[in-house]
């Protein structure tokens, strides 16, 4: 029992007074359906209708937290899916690209690479790599006006005459 007391006595503790660089629990959202905060709604969708829906879509109770282009950070990615389901259209998102739904690729700037939105909402790079090699052969430049993976360098080979 006196344990018992010590654990709630130090977790009341926590939470009354964060550490510094610790954020207090209310900022972090929760691991809960029920109190997970529910994001702001886009005039298109029915406020109403968007809360119950939030509010009543079950999800694991695991805080691992992303954000929707919604600008809104989720508790995890069903609840992130939950929004979806109740209209909310949230996508992949960086400031240097903007929003691009599932699936969609977005060329790199200035570089031969692309970036795609999977369907867990994370963004994947994908680029050239690194190729060496040794005369005769060479590597041409790319043609950075191409999509990828054809604006990538060109290893070029000249036939010998034995061949």
């Amino acid at each position: 029992m006196y344990r018992l007391v010590l654990v709630i006595a130090l977790g009341l503790l926590c939470v009354l007074h964060p550490s510094k660089g610790q954020s207090d629990l209310n900022d972090l959202g929760t691991v809960t359906d029920q109190a997970s905060p529910q994001p702001a709604v886009s005039t298109s969708v029915d406020s109403a209708a968007y809360r119950s829906c939030f509010t009543n879509c079950r999800t694991i109770p695991t805080y691992n937290p992303v954000c929707g282009s919604d600008g809104v950070s989720y508790d995890n990615e069903f609840k992130l899916q939950c929004a979806r389901l109740c209209g909310i259209d949230a996508h992949c998102f960086t400031a240097s690209m903007g929003k691009f739904k599932k699936g969609e690729e977005k060329p790199l700037n200035n570089t031969c690479g692309v970036a795609i939105c999977s369907d867990t909402r994370y963004i994947s790079l994908m680029g050239c790599g690194v190729m060496g090699t040794t005369p005769p052969c060479y590597i041409a430049p790319g043609n950075l006006s191409k999509p990828y993976p054809h604006c990538c360098d060109i290893l070029v080979c000249p036939h010998s005459p034995d061949e």
